[in-house]
Order: structure tokens, then sequence, then C-alpha cells
């Protein structure tokens, strides 16, 4: 049985990764490659972007799997709350650092949406976990 929580955080997971390709790569990534920076840091730049993208693509997959995989869920979805709640933190400390106002990079907002659905699942998975067992 699909868990219907994490796999509602996988889709906006995905949605997200859309999101920054799409974007992202036009406010972010090809303004920096435009620029007058050193090649070797625009390559340094492109590894880092496509690295993030890679990771929110996985982490994607990785909770559509964990929605399905009733004994891997909690363990899975685990491993992309923590890796979403530092990118969360990341945002959070960068905004208001540099910034003073958390409000000019807020992606944080889905770095927590997404980690608090998640885990809503796997509450759920150990609620129906524990039902299951007294019947």
């Amino acid at each position: 049985m699909m868990n219907k929580a994490v796999a509602l955080a996988g889709l906006l997971s995905l949605i997200l990764t859309v999101i920054h390709i799409v974007g992202g790569g036009a406010d972010v990534h090809e303004p920096i490659l435009a620029s007058e920076l050193d090649n070797i840091l625009k390559g340094y730049s492109s590894v880092i972007w496509h690295g993030v993208t890679a990771n929110l693509f996985l982490c994607s997959a990785i909770l559509f799997y964990a929605s399905i995989s009733k004994p891997n869920l909690p363990t899975l979805t685990s491993i992309v709350i923590v890796q979403y709640l530092a990118y969360a933190v990341i945002f959070i400390f960068y905004g208001t650092t540099r910034f003073g106002s958390i409000m000019i990079m807020p992606q944080w907002i889905a770095f927590l949406i997404i980690p608090a659905i998640a885990t809503f699942g796997i509450y759920l998975s150990h609620s129906a976990s524990g039902q299951a067992s007294t019947k």
C-alpha cells in the first residue's frame, strides 16, 4: 500500500527539481556562466549546480520509492528529510547573514514543507503498524 504523504513529498520534491532547473537556471546558473568570472570558477559553479540538480532528483526518486516500500520507508525518507533540512538551514543562514532577510532566498520554505509532509508520512506508517499489530 502506498504511503500517500511520502508520495506527495516526492511529487513536491520533483516539482522543486523542475523549478530549480528552469527558473534557477535562468536566474542563477546562466548569469554566472555569462559573467566575467574565471573559467575555473564557472566550471565549479556548473558542477555544483548540476550536483544540486542530481541531488534533488535523486531525493524525489527516493521519496517515491519509499512511499511504496514499507520496510524501507522510515530510513529512506529520513535520509531525504535530513538533507532537505540541511538545505533549509543553509538558505536561512545565508539569507540572514548576507541579506538580513530570509525572504530574499525563500527556497527554505520548500525545504521545510517537504520534510514536514514526509515526517507526517513516517508518522502515519508507524501509526498503521501499531494498529496492525494490535488487531
